[in-house]
């Protein structure tokens, strides 16, 4: 499936404000756009000794993006981070993972960002 620039240019200025959110909530960005052989993760981060595994869902609908960030997703992002942690050395640390909800305006660009506790996805 192929996405449109403006698609794309949305997608890119989501991450960016979510990695902004997570900075702003003590969060150290370490990787974005991380791919394993069984998917992607798309912020990597370090708060206190725990690493963060984050997915980012940007909607123009508001609410939206929280709808998208569903446990299933969760679980691969979970999946992933196994072999993330598995290839760099860091088995032992602990984790964490977080869903970024990015309401888009009509124009694409980031409105409003919100960090979602793994406890509040359904």
């Amino acid at each position: 499936m192929f996405r449109s620039h403006a698609r794309l240019r949305s997608g890119a200025l989501a991450e960016d404000a979510a990695a902004r959110a997570l900075e702003d909530d003590g969060w150290t960005i370490l990787a974005r756009n991380v791919r394993t052989r069984s998917g992607e993760v798309d912020i990597v981060a370090l708060r206190r000794g725990v690493i963060g595994f984050a997915e980012v869902k940007a909607r123009k609908t508001p609410g939206a993006a929280d709808e998208a960030l569903s446990r299933a997703k969760l679980r691969q992002v979970a999946r992933v981070s196994e072999e993330i942690v598995a290839s760099r050395g860091l088995s032992g640390r602990e984790r964490s993972y977080i869903g970024v909800a990015v309401d888009l305006d009509a124009g694409g660009a980031p409105a409003a960002v919100r960090i979602i506790n793994v406890e509040e996805i359904r």
